[in-house]
């Protein structure tokens, strides 16, 4: 199992990058790719390359909470309706 932090609410203030409230990791194991997303606004900073990442490298489930945004957990079930499964308190997924 691989897994890749795209995004946490600790930055070294060395790297001179912005931190955020939330967690974002992609999961890569034998049964495929996931990405699970609670990050917020910032997402629109690099919802291209997330787009990118799960047309080119075939994420199977995109996991958005609500700290994501309801106009951005929209957009992505309008490209990706089949991947993506929005996250609540008690969400299970079997990976």
């Amino acid at each position: 199992m691989r897994l890749t932090i795209l995004s946490e609410n600790y930055t070294p203030f060395s790297l001179k990058l912005r931190g955020e409230h939330g967690f974002s990791v992609l999961i890569e194991n034998d049964g495929g790719q996931f990405l699970y997303d609670t990050s917020q606004v910032q997402l629109e900073d690099v919802k291209g390359y997330l787009k990118e990442l799960i047309r080119e490298d075939g994420v199977e489930l995109f996991a958005p909470a609500h700290c994501t945004g309801i106009h951005t957990i929209i957009d992505f079930y309008t490209e990706f309706k089949d991947i993506t499964k929005p996250a609540f308190c008690g969400s299970v997924f079997e990976i």
